[in-house]
Protein backbone atom coordinates (compact mmCIF):
# COMPACT_ATOMS: atom_id res chain seq x y z
CA UNK A 1 0.00 0.00 0.00
CA UNK A 2 1.48 3.30 -1.11
CA UNK A 3 1.50 6.22 1.41
CA UNK A 4 -0.87 9.06 0.64
CA UNK A 5 1.19 12.19 -0.22
CA UNK A 6 -1.62 14.45 0.97
CA UNK A 7 -1.67 12.85 4.42
CA UNK A 8 2.13 13.05 4.61
CA UNK A 9 2.04 16.75 3.75
CA UNK A 10 -0.74 17.40 6.27
CA UNK A 11 1.17 15.62 9.07
CA UNK A 12 4.32 17.55 8.30
CA UNK A 13 2.40 20.81 8.30
CA UNK A 14 0.85 20.06 11.68
CA UNK A 15 4.27 19.23 13.11
CA UNK A 16 5.74 22.48 11.85
CA UNK A 17 2.73 24.40 13.14
CA UNK A 18 3.05 22.79 16.58
CA UNK A 19 6.73 23.63 16.84
CA UNK A 20 6.09 27.21 15.81
CA UNK A 21 2.88 27.74 17.77
CA UNK A 22 4.52 29.99 20.31
CA UNK A 23 6.51 32.17 17.92
CA UNK A 24 3.92 34.93 17.75
CA UNK A 25 5.44 38.38 18.05
CA UNK A 26 5.03 40.32 21.27
CA UNK A 27 4.93 44.06 20.91
CA UNK A 28 7.03 45.67 23.67
CA UNK A 29 6.35 49.25 22.66
CA UNK A 30 3.62 49.65 25.31
CA UNK A 31 4.55 50.30 28.93
CA UNK A 32 2.63 47.28 30.17
CA UNK A 33 3.82 43.93 31.52
CA UNK A 34 3.37 41.01 29.14
CA UNK A 35 2.53 37.72 30.85
CA UNK A 36 3.37 34.49 28.99
CA UNK A 37 2.02 31.34 30.67
CA UNK A 38 3.99 28.14 30.43
CA UNK A 39 1.19 26.24 28.68
CA UNK A 40 2.76 24.67 25.57
CA UNK A 41 5.74 26.99 25.83
CA UNK A 42 8.65 24.76 26.82
CA UNK A 43 10.31 21.92 24.95
CA UNK A 44 12.15 19.14 26.74
CA UNK A 45 15.68 18.93 25.32
CA UNK A 46 18.88 17.07 26.20
CA UNK A 47 21.27 18.73 28.61
CA UNK A 48 23.67 20.84 26.56
CA UNK A 49 27.43 21.16 27.16
CA UNK A 50 28.94 23.88 29.34
CA UNK A 51 29.91 25.95 26.32
CA UNK A 52 26.58 26.34 24.57
CA UNK A 53 26.35 27.92 21.16
CA UNK A 54 23.24 29.17 19.45
CA UNK A 55 23.54 26.30 17.00
CA UNK A 56 23.32 23.82 19.90
CA UNK A 57 20.09 25.43 21.01
CA UNK A 58 18.46 26.04 17.63
CA UNK A 59 18.69 22.44 16.47
CA UNK A 60 16.15 21.46 19.18
CA UNK A 61 13.50 23.92 18.02
CA UNK A 62 11.53 21.15 16.29
CA UNK A 63 10.65 19.51 19.62
CA UNK A 64 6.93 19.60 20.44
CA UNK A 65 6.11 21.94 23.40
CA UNK A 66 4.87 20.37 26.65
CA UNK A 67 1.59 21.23 28.29
CA UNK A 68 3.39 22.00 31.58
CA UNK A 69 6.79 21.49 33.16
CA UNK A 70 5.59 21.78 36.77
CA UNK A 71 7.12 18.92 38.76
CA UNK A 72 9.54 18.00 35.98
CA UNK A 73 13.32 18.35 35.86
CA UNK A 74 16.07 18.60 33.27
CA UNK A 75 16.72 20.93 30.34
CA UNK A 76 13.95 22.87 28.58
CA UNK A 77 13.88 25.36 25.72
CA UNK A 78 11.46 28.09 24.63
CA UNK A 79 11.47 30.80 21.95
CA UNK A 80 9.08 33.68 21.48
CA UNK A 81 8.77 36.36 18.85
CA UNK A 82 9.42 39.93 20.05
CA UNK A 83 9.23 43.19 18.12
CA UNK A 84 9.94 46.85 18.81
CA UNK A 85 8.14 49.06 16.25
CA UNK A 86 9.23 52.30 17.94
CA UNK A 87 11.87 54.73 16.62
CA UNK A 88 14.14 54.20 19.63
CA UNK A 89 15.65 51.32 21.63
CA UNK A 90 13.54 49.70 24.36
CA UNK A 91 14.85 48.22 27.62
CA UNK A 92 12.93 45.33 29.13
CA UNK A 93 13.32 42.73 31.87
CA UNK A 94 12.42 39.09 31.40
CA UNK A 95 11.25 37.45 34.63
CA UNK A 96 11.36 33.65 34.73
CA UNK A 97 9.44 31.82 37.47
CA UNK A 98 12.16 29.28 38.14
CA UNK A 99 13.82 29.14 41.52
CA UNK A 100 15.85 25.90 41.69
CA UNK A 101 17.81 26.65 38.54
CA UNK A 102 21.31 25.42 37.74
CA UNK A 103 21.81 27.23 34.45
CA UNK A 104 20.02 29.61 32.13
CA UNK A 105 21.05 31.06 28.77
CA UNK A 106 19.22 33.61 26.64
CA UNK A 107 19.85 34.47 22.98
CA UNK A 108 18.46 37.18 20.72
CA UNK A 109 17.95 36.17 17.11
CA UNK A 110 17.10 39.22 14.97
CA UNK A 111 15.10 38.74 11.80
CA UNK A 112 18.10 40.09 9.97
CA UNK A 113 21.58 39.48 11.32
CA UNK A 114 23.45 37.01 13.50
CA UNK A 115 22.15 35.80 16.87
CA UNK A 116 23.80 37.16 20.00
CA UNK A 117 23.88 36.02 23.61
CA UNK A 118 21.88 38.20 25.96
CA UNK A 119 22.54 36.70 29.37
CA UNK A 120 23.80 33.71 31.31
CA UNK A 121 21.93 33.49 34.58
CA UNK A 122 20.85 31.25 37.39
CA UNK A 123 22.68 29.75 40.30
CA UNK A 124 25.45 29.44 41.14
CA UNK A 125 27.25 32.73 40.57
CA UNK A 126 24.33 34.57 39.07
CA UNK A 127 25.13 37.92 37.49
CA UNK A 128 21.53 38.91 36.88
CA UNK A 129 19.42 41.45 38.81
CA UNK A 130 18.33 39.74 42.01
CA UNK A 131 14.67 38.93 42.45
CA UNK A 132 13.74 36.51 45.22
CA UNK A 133 12.42 33.13 44.01
CA UNK A 134 12.86 34.06 40.33
CA UNK A 135 15.40 34.57 37.56
CA UNK A 136 15.65 37.88 35.75
CA UNK A 137 17.77 39.34 32.98
CA UNK A 138 17.63 42.63 31.13
CA UNK A 139 17.74 43.04 27.37
CA UNK A 140 17.58 45.91 24.89
CA UNK A 141 15.71 45.83 21.59
CA UNK A 142 17.02 48.21 18.92
CA UNK A 143 14.68 50.61 17.13
CA UNK A 144 12.35 49.00 14.59
CA UNK A 145 13.63 45.54 15.35
CA UNK A 146 12.00 42.13 15.32
CA UNK A 147 13.21 38.65 16.10
CA UNK A 148 13.14 35.72 18.46
CA UNK A 149 14.03 35.51 22.12
CA UNK A 150 15.46 32.09 22.97
CA UNK A 151 15.60 30.84 26.57
CA UNK A 152 17.35 27.66 27.68
CA UNK A 153 16.97 26.37 31.27
CA UNK A 154 18.43 23.46 33.18
CA UNK A 155 17.20 22.57 36.67
CA UNK A 156 16.99 19.59 39.00
CA UNK A 157 13.39 20.45 39.82
CA UNK A 158 10.79 22.89 38.49
CA UNK A 159 8.94 23.66 41.70
CA UNK A 160 6.45 26.08 40.14
CA UNK A 161 5.01 26.63 36.65
CA UNK A 162 7.78 28.25 34.61
CA UNK A 163 5.89 31.30 33.36
CA UNK A 164 7.55 34.28 31.68
CA UNK A 165 6.82 37.97 32.18
CA UNK A 166 8.26 40.84 30.14
CA UNK A 167 8.43 43.90 32.39
CA UNK A 168 9.19 47.55 31.91
CA UNK A 169 12.00 48.88 34.12
CA UNK A 170 9.47 50.64 36.35
CA UNK A 171 7.32 47.50 36.71
CA UNK A 172 10.36 45.35 37.43
CA UNK A 173 11.69 47.64 40.13
CA UNK A 174 8.25 47.76 41.73
CA UNK A 175 8.08 43.97 41.73
CA UNK A 176 11.65 43.77 43.00
CA UNK A 177 10.98 46.11 45.92
CA UNK A 178 7.77 44.29 46.90
CA UNK A 179 9.14 40.76 46.60
CA UNK A 180 12.63 41.32 47.99
CA UNK A 181 11.37 43.46 50.87
CA UNK A 182 8.94 40.70 51.85
CA UNK A 183 11.76 38.14 51.74
CA UNK A 184 14.23 40.30 53.69
CA UNK A 185 11.75 41.29 56.38
CA UNK A 186 10.41 37.76 56.79
CA UNK A 187 13.85 36.17 57.05
CA UNK A 188 15.05 38.99 59.31
CA UNK A 189 12.12 38.55 61.69
CA UNK A 190 12.57 34.77 61.79
CA UNK A 191 16.30 34.95 62.51
CA UNK A 192 15.73 37.60 65.19
CA UNK A 193 13.08 35.46 66.88
CA UNK A 194 15.40 32.46 66.70
CA UNK A 195 18.15 34.48 68.38
CA UNK A 196 15.76 35.47 71.19
CA UNK A 197 14.83 31.82 71.77
CA UNK A 198 18.51 30.88 71.71
CA UNK A 199 19.32 33.52 74.34
CA UNK A 200 16.53 32.11 76.51
CA UNK A 201 18.14 28.69 76.20
CA UNK A 202 21.60 29.95 77.16
CA UNK A 203 20.14 31.72 80.18
CA UNK A 204 17.82 29.01 81.52
CA UNK A 205 18.97 25.83 79.73
CA UNK A 206 15.41 24.90 78.78
CA UNK A 207 15.36 22.30 76.01
CA UNK A 208 12.07 23.70 74.72
CA UNK A 209 13.79 27.05 74.02
CA UNK A 210 16.53 25.31 72.02
CA UNK A 211 13.91 23.41 70.00
CA UNK A 212 12.07 26.69 69.41
CA UNK A 213 15.28 28.32 68.15
CA UNK A 214 15.80 25.38 65.78
CA UNK A 215 12.17 25.51 64.61
CA UNK A 216 12.32 29.21 63.75
CA UNK A 217 15.99 29.55 62.81
CA UNK A 218 16.15 26.62 60.39
CA UNK A 219 13.03 27.88 58.62
CA UNK A 220 14.62 31.32 58.36
CA UNK A 221 17.93 30.02 56.98
CA UNK A 222 16.08 27.67 54.62
CA UNK A 223 13.96 30.42 53.11
CA UNK A 224 16.99 32.71 52.96
CA UNK A 225 18.64 30.11 50.75
CA UNK A 226 15.50 29.30 48.74
CA UNK A 227 15.01 32.98 47.93
CA UNK A 228 18.44 33.02 46.29
CA UNK A 229 19.92 35.37 48.88
CA UNK A 230 22.45 32.86 50.17
CA UNK A 231 23.81 32.44 46.67
CA UNK A 232 24.03 36.20 46.28
CA UNK A 233 26.13 36.47 49.45
CA UNK A 234 28.15 33.28 49.05
CA UNK A 235 28.39 32.40 45.36
CA UNK A 236 29.26 28.76 44.82
CA UNK A 237 30.91 27.14 41.88
CA UNK A 238 30.07 23.47 42.45
CA UNK A 239 26.83 23.39 44.42
CA UNK A 240 23.74 25.48 43.91
CA UNK A 241 23.13 27.26 47.24
CA UNK A 242 19.42 27.56 46.45
CA UNK A 243 19.07 23.83 47.08
CA UNK A 244 19.95 24.31 50.75
CA UNK A 245 16.49 25.74 51.26
CA UNK A 246 14.89 22.39 50.58
CA UNK A 247 17.64 20.27 52.17
CA UNK A 248 17.40 22.15 55.49
CA UNK A 249 13.61 21.94 55.69
CA UNK A 250 13.32 18.38 57.14
CA UNK A 251 15.58 19.38 60.04
CA UNK A 252 13.29 22.36 60.72
CA UNK A 253 10.32 19.99 60.96
CA UNK A 254 12.30 17.74 63.31
CA UNK A 255 12.92 20.73 65.58
CA UNK A 256 9.24 21.72 65.33
CA UNK A 257 8.18 18.23 66.45
CA UNK A 258 10.48 18.35 69.46
CA UNK A 259 9.30 21.84 70.33
CA UNK A 260 5.66 20.72 70.27
CA UNK A 261 6.41 17.69 72.45
CA UNK A 262 8.22 19.80 75.05
CA UNK A 263 5.87 22.80 74.88
CA UNK A 264 2.85 20.79 75.94
CA UNK A 265 4.70 18.26 78.12
CA UNK A 266 3.23 15.56 75.91
CA UNK A 267 5.01 12.77 77.78
CA UNK A 268 2.56 13.43 80.64
CA UNK A 269 -0.40 15.15 78.98
CA UNK A 270 -0.60 12.99 75.82
CA UNK A 271 1.84 10.02 75.86
CA UNK A 272 0.73 8.63 72.48
CA UNK A 273 1.17 12.02 70.87
CA UNK A 274 4.63 12.27 72.42
CA UNK A 275 5.61 8.97 70.80
CA UNK A 276 4.21 10.08 67.44
CA UNK A 277 6.08 13.39 67.56
CA UNK A 278 9.29 11.59 68.46
CA UNK A 279 8.93 9.25 65.46
CA UNK A 280 8.08 12.18 63.16
CA UNK A 281 11.21 13.95 64.35
CA UNK A 282 13.36 10.87 63.67
CA UNK A 283 11.76 10.43 60.23
CA UNK A 284 12.45 14.08 59.38
CA UNK A 285 16.08 13.82 60.46
CA UNK A 286 16.48 10.62 58.44
CA UNK A 287 15.06 12.25 55.31
CA UNK A 288 17.29 15.27 55.86
CA UNK A 289 20.45 13.20 56.27
CA UNK A 290 19.67 11.06 53.21
CA UNK A 291 19.00 14.22 51.21
CA UNK A 292 22.33 15.71 52.25
CA UNK A 293 24.35 12.57 51.58
CA UNK A 294 22.89 10.55 48.75
CA UNK A 295 19.38 11.35 47.52
CA UNK A 296 18.86 13.20 44.21
CA UNK A 297 17.44 16.65 44.68
CA UNK A 298 14.06 15.82 43.18
CA UNK A 299 13.66 13.04 45.75
CA UNK A 300 14.57 15.45 48.56
CA UNK A 301 12.16 17.99 47.06
CA UNK A 302 9.14 15.71 47.10
CA UNK A 303 10.12 14.20 50.48
CA UNK A 304 10.29 17.68 52.02
CA UNK A 305 6.85 18.54 50.62
CA UNK A 306 5.47 15.29 52.04
CA UNK A 307 6.92 16.15 55.44
CA UNK A 308 5.49 19.68 55.17
CA UNK A 309 1.98 18.40 54.42
CA UNK A 310 2.24 15.88 57.25
CA UNK A 311 3.45 18.51 59.67
CA UNK A 312 0.64 20.95 58.86
CA UNK A 313 -1.94 18.25 59.62
CA UNK A 314 -0.15 17.14 62.80
CA UNK A 315 0.44 20.66 64.14
CA UNK A 316 -3.11 21.91 63.55
CA UNK A 317 -4.62 18.74 65.02
CA UNK A 318 -2.31 19.01 68.03
CA UNK A 319 -3.19 22.68 68.46
CA UNK A 320 -6.93 21.97 68.45
CA UNK A 321 -6.49 19.13 70.96
CA UNK A 322 -4.35 21.22 73.31
CA UNK A 323 -6.71 24.21 73.17
CA UNK A 324 -9.56 21.91 74.23
CA UNK A 325 -7.51 20.12 76.89
CA UNK A 326 -5.41 22.96 78.33
CA UNK A 327 -7.17 26.10 77.09
CA UNK A 328 -4.17 28.33 77.84
CA UNK A 329 -2.48 30.92 75.65
CA UNK A 330 0.44 28.73 74.65
CA UNK A 331 -2.01 26.36 72.93
CA UNK A 332 -3.99 29.22 71.39
CA UNK A 333 -0.95 30.96 69.93
CA UNK A 334 0.43 27.63 68.74
CA UNK A 335 -2.81 26.83 66.91
CA UNK A 336 -3.12 30.34 65.44
CA UNK A 337 0.40 30.25 64.06
CA UNK A 338 0.08 26.85 62.43
CA UNK A 339 -3.31 27.71 60.93
CA UNK A 340 -1.74 30.81 59.32
CA UNK A 341 1.10 28.67 57.99
CA UNK A 342 -1.32 26.04 56.69
CA UNK A 343 -3.49 28.63 54.91
CA UNK A 344 -0.40 30.13 53.25
CA UNK A 345 0.64 26.68 52.01
CA UNK A 346 -2.81 26.12 50.51
CA UNK A 347 -2.51 29.49 48.76
CA UNK A 348 0.97 28.45 47.62
CA UNK A 349 -0.35 25.29 45.94
CA UNK A 350 -3.42 26.92 44.39
CA UNK A 351 -1.44 29.91 43.14
CA UNK A 352 0.83 27.61 41.15
CA UNK A 353 -2.06 27.03 38.81
CA UNK A 354 -4.00 30.29 38.93
CA UNK A 355 -1.66 33.08 40.01
CA UNK A 356 -0.84 35.72 37.45
CA UNK A 357 1.30 38.00 39.59
CA UNK A 358 -1.24 40.69 40.29
CA UNK A 359 -1.54 40.32 44.07
CA UNK A 360 1.06 38.30 45.99
CA UNK A 361 3.53 35.69 44.83
CA UNK A 362 3.15 32.14 46.18
CA UNK A 363 6.55 32.13 47.88
CA UNK A 364 5.96 35.55 49.42
CA UNK A 365 2.62 34.35 50.80
CA UNK A 366 4.29 31.34 52.45
CA UNK A 367 7.02 33.52 53.93
CA UNK A 368 4.46 35.90 55.40
CA UNK A 369 2.41 33.00 56.79
CA UNK A 370 5.52 31.36 58.21
CA UNK A 371 6.65 34.64 59.79
CA UNK A 372 3.30 34.96 61.57
CA UNK A 373 3.65 31.33 62.62
CA UNK A 374 7.13 31.96 64.07
CA UNK A 375 5.88 35.01 66.00
CA UNK A 376 3.07 32.91 67.46
CA UNK A 377 5.49 30.10 68.26
CA UNK A 378 7.72 32.47 70.22
CA UNK A 379 4.63 33.76 72.03
CA UNK A 380 3.81 30.16 72.92
CA UNK A 381 7.30 29.81 74.35
CA UNK A 382 6.82 33.05 76.32
CA UNK A 383 3.61 31.75 77.89
CA UNK A 384 5.33 28.43 78.60
CA UNK A 385 8.06 30.33 80.45
CA UNK A 386 5.39 32.31 82.31
CA UNK A 387 3.66 29.07 83.29
CA UNK A 388 6.95 27.58 84.46
CA UNK A 389 7.76 30.68 86.48
CA UNK A 390 4.33 30.64 88.11
CA UNK A 391 4.72 26.97 89.02
CA UNK A 392 8.20 27.62 90.38
CA UNK A 393 7.07 30.56 92.48
CA UNK A 394 4.16 28.53 93.80
CA UNK A 395 6.43 25.62 94.68
CA UNK A 396 9.03 27.97 96.13
CA UNK A 397 6.44 29.73 98.29
CA UNK A 398 4.70 26.58 99.47
CA UNK A 399 7.99 24.92 100.38
CA UNK A 400 8.79 27.87 102.67
CA UNK A 401 5.34 28.35 104.18
CA UNK A 402 3.97 26.64 107.27
CA UNK A 403 0.58 25.28 106.17
CA UNK A 404 -1.01 25.60 109.63
CA UNK A 405 -0.10 29.13 110.63
CA UNK A 406 0.66 30.61 107.17
CA UNK A 407 3.96 32.03 108.34
CA UNK A 408 7.45 31.09 107.22
CA UNK A 409 8.79 27.64 108.14
CA UNK A 410 12.25 26.45 109.17
CA UNK A 411 13.58 26.56 105.59
CA UNK A 412 12.42 30.15 105.15
CA UNK A 413 14.02 31.10 108.48
CA UNK A 414 17.32 29.43 107.60
CA UNK A 415 17.47 31.25 104.25
CA UNK A 416 16.56 34.59 105.85
CA UNK A 417 19.21 34.16 108.55
CA UNK A 418 21.92 33.28 106.04
CA UNK A 419 21.13 36.40 104.03
CA UNK A 420 21.80 38.70 107.00
CA UNK A 421 25.16 40.40 106.61
CA UNK A 422 24.62 43.07 109.29
CA UNK A 423 23.44 43.07 112.88
CA UNK A 424 20.23 41.35 113.90
CA UNK A 425 18.28 40.18 116.92
CA UNK A 426 16.33 36.98 117.23
CA UNK A 427 14.01 35.45 119.78
CA UNK A 428 13.55 31.71 120.30
CA UNK A 429 9.92 31.21 121.46
CA UNK A 430 8.29 28.07 122.83
CA UNK A 431 4.50 27.77 123.24
CA UNK A 432 3.93 26.32 126.71
CA UNK A 433 1.10 23.92 127.37
CA UNK A 434 0.62 22.41 123.89
CA UNK A 435 0.87 18.82 125.15
CA UNK A 436 -1.74 19.41 127.87
CA UNK A 437 -4.14 20.95 125.37
CA UNK A 438 -3.68 18.04 122.94
CA UNK A 439 -4.22 15.50 125.68
CA UNK A 440 -7.25 17.29 127.19
CA UNK A 441 -9.02 18.74 124.12
CA UNK A 442 -7.52 16.93 121.13
CA UNK A 443 -5.09 17.87 118.38
CA UNK A 444 -7.60 20.09 116.63
CA UNK A 445 -7.67 22.33 119.68
CA UNK A 446 -3.89 22.21 119.78
CA UNK A 447 -3.77 23.45 116.19
CA UNK A 448 -6.10 26.33 117.07
CA UNK A 449 -3.83 27.18 119.97
CA UNK A 450 -0.76 27.36 117.72
CA UNK A 451 -2.62 29.49 115.17
CA UNK A 452 -3.67 31.96 117.86
CA UNK A 453 -0.11 32.07 119.22
CA UNK A 454 1.25 32.99 115.79
CA UNK A 455 -1.44 35.59 115.19
CA UNK A 456 -0.87 37.32 118.55
CA UNK A 457 2.90 37.32 118.10
CA UNK A 458 2.65 38.80 114.59
CA UNK A 459 0.22 41.44 115.86
CA UNK A 460 2.51 42.55 118.71
CA UNK A 461 5.99 42.23 117.20
CA UNK A 462 7.48 45.29 115.44
CA UNK A 463 6.53 45.65 111.81
CA UNK A 464 10.00 44.75 110.50
CA UNK A 465 10.26 41.70 112.74
CA UNK A 466 9.46 38.44 110.94
CA UNK A 467 8.01 35.40 112.72
CA UNK A 468 8.74 31.80 111.68
CA UNK A 469 7.45 28.47 112.91
CA UNK A 470 10.50 26.21 113.14
CA UNK A 471 8.98 23.23 114.92
CA UNK A 472 5.86 21.78 116.56
CA UNK A 473 5.53 24.43 119.29
CA UNK A 474 8.64 26.46 118.44
CA UNK A 475 8.76 29.90 116.84
CA UNK A 476 11.61 32.24 115.98
CA UNK A 477 11.34 36.01 115.56
CA UNK A 478 14.04 37.68 113.46
CA UNK A 479 14.67 41.41 113.13
CA UNK A 480 17.50 43.31 111.54
CA UNK A 481 19.20 46.02 113.59
CA UNK A 482 19.92 49.32 111.81
CA UNK A 483 23.41 50.65 112.24
CA UNK A 484 22.01 53.66 114.04
CA UNK A 485 20.03 51.61 116.51
CA UNK A 486 21.19 49.98 119.69
CA UNK A 487 20.80 46.22 119.81
CA UNK A 488 19.55 46.21 123.38
CA UNK A 489 16.74 48.60 122.40
CA UNK A 490 15.53 46.20 119.72
CA UNK A 491 15.85 43.30 122.17
CA UNK A 492 13.70 45.17 124.68
CA UNK A 493 11.03 45.81 122.04
CA UNK A 494 10.91 42.12 121.19
CA UNK A 495 10.63 41.12 124.86
CA UNK A 496 7.75 43.52 125.47
CA UNK A 497 5.97 42.28 122.34
CA UNK A 498 6.24 38.62 123.38
CA UNK A 499 5.03 39.39 126.91
CA UNK A 500 2.06 41.32 125.49
CA UNK A 501 1.20 38.38 123.25
CA UNK A 502 1.43 36.02 126.22
CA UNK A 503 -0.95 38.15 128.31
CA UNK A 504 -3.45 38.28 125.42
CA UNK A 505 -3.17 34.52 125.01
CA UNK A 506 -3.81 33.82 128.70
CA UNK A 507 -6.67 36.31 128.82
CA UNK A 508 -8.47 34.32 126.17
CA UNK A 509 -9.22 30.60 126.31
CA UNK A 510 -5.70 29.36 127.04
CA UNK A 511 -5.35 30.32 130.69
CA UNK A 512 -2.89 27.53 131.54
CA UNK A 513 -0.58 28.31 128.60
CA UNK A 514 2.25 30.75 128.08
CA UNK A 515 5.23 31.76 125.96
CA UNK A 516 8.76 31.01 127.03
CA UNK A 517 11.44 32.87 125.09
CA UNK A 518 15.08 33.82 124.87
CA UNK A 519 16.49 36.80 123.01
CA UNK A 520 19.98 37.14 121.55
CA UNK A 521 21.76 39.42 119.10
CA UNK A 522 24.43 38.85 116.50
CA UNK A 523 26.87 41.03 118.45
CA UNK A 524 26.91 38.34 121.11
CA UNK A 525 27.85 35.46 118.84
CA UNK A 526 30.43 34.62 116.20
CA UNK A 527 27.99 32.83 113.88
CA UNK A 528 24.32 32.42 113.05
CA UNK A 529 24.14 29.00 114.68
CA UNK A 530 25.83 30.32 117.82
CA UNK A 531 23.35 33.17 118.08
CA UNK A 532 20.42 30.80 117.67
CA UNK A 533 21.87 28.42 120.29
CA UNK A 534 22.27 31.30 122.72
CA UNK A 535 18.62 32.34 122.30
CA UNK A 536 17.54 28.69 122.69
CA UNK A 537 19.54 28.39 125.88
CA UNK A 538 17.98 31.53 127.34
CA UNK A 539 14.51 30.28 126.41
CA UNK A 540 15.19 27.01 128.23
CA UNK A 541 16.38 28.87 131.29
CA UNK A 542 13.19 30.94 131.38
CA UNK A 543 11.06 27.82 130.96
CA UNK A 544 12.83 26.19 133.90
CA UNK A 545 12.28 29.28 136.04
CA UNK A 546 8.52 29.22 135.21
CA UNK A 547 8.34 25.55 136.12
CA UNK A 548 10.13 26.12 139.40
CA UNK A 549 7.78 28.97 140.33
CA UNK A 550 4.67 26.90 139.53
CA UNK A 551 5.91 24.02 141.67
Amino acid sequence: MRPNPMLYFLGLSLLVFASQARTFSIDVSKDLPVYIPEHRLWRAVPELPDKVSFTDIEKHAHQIPQTSVLGNRGAILAFIGVKNPTLGPVNRYLKIDANYLDRGIAYWQPSEGDPEILSEFGQPASQTPHLAHSQVFVFTLPARSEGRLWVYLDAKQYAVPVNLTILTPAAFHNTQVKTNTTAILSVGVMLTLALIALLVFFKNRYSVALACAGYIGLHGVGWFAAAGSLGALLPATTFNPVYWGMLIFPFAIAAASQFTRLLFNCATVAPRLAVGLRYLSLLSVGIGVIGLIAAPFHVSFWSAHFIAATWVLVSITTGIYMVRKLGDYRARFYLLGNVCYGVSLIYYMVAHFYWRGEILGPESAVMIGLTVDCICILMSLAFWLHHQQAEYLQTFTLSRLDPLTNIGNRLAFTEALEQHTQQYCLAFIDADGLKKINDKYGHKAGDLFLVECSQLLVANLPGDCILYRTGGDEFVALQGVPLSAEAFTVEAQIRRAILAAERALQADTWTESGLSFGVASSREAESHSACLSLADERMYQQKMQKKAMSD
